[in-house]
C-alpha cells in the first residue's frame, strides 16, 4: 500500500511518481506508468506493455564480455557477482551490466577443462612428436593421446566371448582414449573376429579380459569398482553398433565400421567418470570465499574453452 510522503499534500502517489519518471535505472529500463483510464487488459496490450521494459530481456554474453567482468564478491556463499560494461551500434554509450556466476558450476567447468588438458592431448605431427593439448573428446580426424596407468597386475572382468571378440575388433579405438589390453588375442583364439556378427553366439561361458592400461584419472575408481570399466566397454560396444546399424539403413551400403567407430569419439563412460571427478573436487554451495579467490576463479574461467557450459553439458 502506498502512503503520502510525510510532509507532502495532495496526491498521496505523486511523489512515487516523481521518483520513477526521474530515475535512470542502470540496467533496466523501467515501464510506461500506466493510469486507469490506460488500462486495457486485452492480450494485445500486455504484449505491448511487456515490450516496454527490458525486464526478462536476454541479454547475450560473449566470451570478450567475460574477459572484461571484474568480481564484485560472493552472494550468500552460492553465486559470485561480477560486472562489465559493453556498448553497442544500436547505443553507443556504454552500459553497466551485473552478472552473477553459480561458484560451483564456474569452478567445475575449470576443473573439467584442467582434467581434459592433463588427460588427453592431440598429435599434431606424429612424425616429429609435437603435441598440443586438447579439450575436444570428439575429434575423430585426430589421434589422441591418453596419459595412462599401467596396471600391474591388470585388471580382470569376465564377458561373453562376443563381446571380447568385439573389443579386439576395435581395440585400436579404445587405445586412442587409453584403454589398453594384455593377451586379448589369445582370449579370441577359435573366433574369426572379421567375419564376427551381431548376435552370433561363439561360447556360452564368460571368458576373462585382461585389462593392461586405464586412463590415469579414472583408473583409481575402475580398480575399486571393477564393473565400471566393463560397462565403458559394453555400453561403447553398443553405439559402434547402433552406429553402424543406422548408417546401414539410411545409405543402404557398407561403410568401414572402424571409421564408423572412431567418430564417436570418447565413450561416455569416460566423459561421464571425468566429469564427476570434477564435480566433486570444485568448490561446493556453502563454501565461504574471499574475494580473491572468487577473482582466481573468474580468471580462470576466462582461460576455458567453454566457459558458458557446465560440465554436465548444460548451459550456464
Amino acid at each position: 500500500t502506498l502512503t503520502a510522503r510525510p510532509g507532502g499534500g495532495g496526491n498521496k502517489n505523486e511523489w512515487v511518481r516523481e521518483v520513477l519518471e526521474g530515475w535512470k535505472n542502470p540496467i533496466y529500463k523501467a515501464p510506461n506508468l500506466l493510469t486507469n483510464a490506460q488500462i486495457n487488459c486485452t492480450s494485445k496490450a500486455i504484449t505491448n506493455g511487456n515490450n516496454d521494459s527490458t525486464i526478462g530481456t536476454r541479454i547475450p554474453i560473449t566470451k570478450q564480455n567475460l574477459k572484461t567482468m571484474h568480481v564484485i564478491g560472493q552472494v550468500d556463499k552460492k553465486f559470485i557477482a561480477t560486472w562489465y560494461s559493453s556498448s553497442s551500434i544500436d547505443s553507443p554509450e556504454k552500459s553497466t551490466h551485473l552478472v552473477i556466476i553459480d561458484q560451483h558450476a564456474a569452478d567445475e567447468r575449470v576443473k573439467l577443462e584442467a582434467i581434459l588438458h592433463q588427460t588427453f592431448c592431440v598429435a599434431i605431427k606424429a612424425s616429429d612428436n609435437r603435441i598440443s593439448n586438447d579439450n575436444s573428446l570428439n575429434s575423430p580426424g585426430d589421434t589422441k593421446i591418453a596419459d595412462t596407468a599401467r596396471l600391474d597386475p591388470p585388471m580382470q572382468i569376465m564377458l561373453m566371448p562376443r563381446d571380447i571378440a568385439a573389443v579386439f575388433r576395435h581395440r585400436n579405438t579404445f587405445s586412442r582414449w587409453g584403454i589398453e589390453f594384455s593377451d586379448i588375442q589369445n582370449a579370441c583364439v577359435g573366433a574369426d573376429t572379421n567375419s564376427f556378427e551381431p548376435g552370433q553366439e561363439l561360447q556360452r561361458e564368460q571368458q576373462r579380459l585382461l585389462i593392461s592400461k586405464l586412463p590415469r584419472a579414472i583408473a583409481g575408481r575402475c580398480i575399486a569398482d571393477p564393473e565400471l570399466i566393463k560397462g565403458i566397454l559394453l555400453e561403447h560396444l553398443q553405439r559402434i553398433d547402433e552406429a553402424f546399424s543406422f548408417v546401414f539403413e539410411k545409405r543402404n551400403s557398407v561403410m568401414n565400421i572402424s571409421v564408423i567407430a572412431s567418430s564417436l569419439g570418447c565413450p561416455k563412460g569416460i566423459t561421464h567418470l571425468l566429469n564427476s571427478k570434477a564435480c566433486r573436487s570444485a568448490i561446493m554451495f556453502g563454501d565461504d570465499l574471499e574475494k580473491n579467490q572468487c577473482e582466481t576463479i573468474v580468471n580462470d574461467l576466462k582461460e576455458c574453452d567453454f566457459p558458458f557450459q557446465c560440465a554436465h553439458g548444460r548451459p550456464r
